[in-house]
């Protein structure tokens, strides 16, 4: 089975996501995308997030009406931080190969500081996704050579396949939306337009007010 990973806080979770995850599949025909909820990122403290329980449940509805789709609770049931090499590592025991690792482009500037990134893009595929107005040119990397080889900016109307040390850089023309600006206008007391977020998302984040102490 063909599985992508698409991990992150989701705080919220937006249409942005969901763009990822659909194309991720159509792409590499994808069987399923888990979409697995970070615990405590390195990168962010506790203080900078909702609780894991909501962020959880959010996801879990953003997700509901896609049979293919699940919300994942992988980082959720280990002790803070989440390490993507521990992830992967478990969810590889869980579904088997292949196995890819979907994330935005900005992660890929970033990659070299990840725990155990050279294994990462060894033994697993990851497709990055340039994310508008921060567009990643791989020679600009700082990779160890063996390690940039394992990446290639690629197409996607080529026929790609996902494998273990083999991963993409690509271009999607996804929409721009940020979950940074939707926390500032639930905060503001508005409403996200529903091209941005899905309208159960929206209602949950209102309901439970997780927003308005920005």
């Amino acid at each position: 089975m063909r599985t992508g990973v698409l991990g992150g806080t989701f705080d919220p979770i937006h249409n942005g996501h969901a763009f990822l995850a659909r194309e991720a599949a159509r792409i590499f025909s994808l069987d399923q995308v888990l979409f697995v909820v970070a615990h405590g990122p390195p990168h962010k403290t506790s203080d900078d997030l909702s609780s894991p329980y909501h962020r959880y449940a959010m996801t879990a509805l953003a997700t509901q009406d896609q049979p293919t789709w699940l919300a994942c609770q992988t980082e959720l049931q280990r002790p803070a931080p989440s390490y993507t090499i521990e992830t992967l590592d478990q969810l590889r025991r869980r579904c088997g190969q292949p196995l890819c690792f979907i994330a935005g482009s900005d992660s890929l500037k970033d990659l070299p500081l990840w725990k155990d990134y050279d294994r990462l893009l060894k033994e697993y595929s990851f497709v990055f996704v340039q994310r508008p107005g921060q567009e990643i040119a791989l020679n600009r990397v700082q990779l160890a050579p063996e390690m940039g080889r394992a990446i290639r900016a690629a197409d996607s109307q080529e026929q790609l396949e996902i494998a273990p040390g083999v991963s993409f850089l690509l271009s999607l023309d996804a929409p721009d939306i940020s979950s940074t600006r939707l926390r500032q206008t639930l905060a503001a007391g508005a409403v996200p337009p529903a091209e941005h977020m899905a309208a159960p998302v929206i209602r949950y984040a209102i309901k439970h007010r997780l927003y308005e102490r920005l």
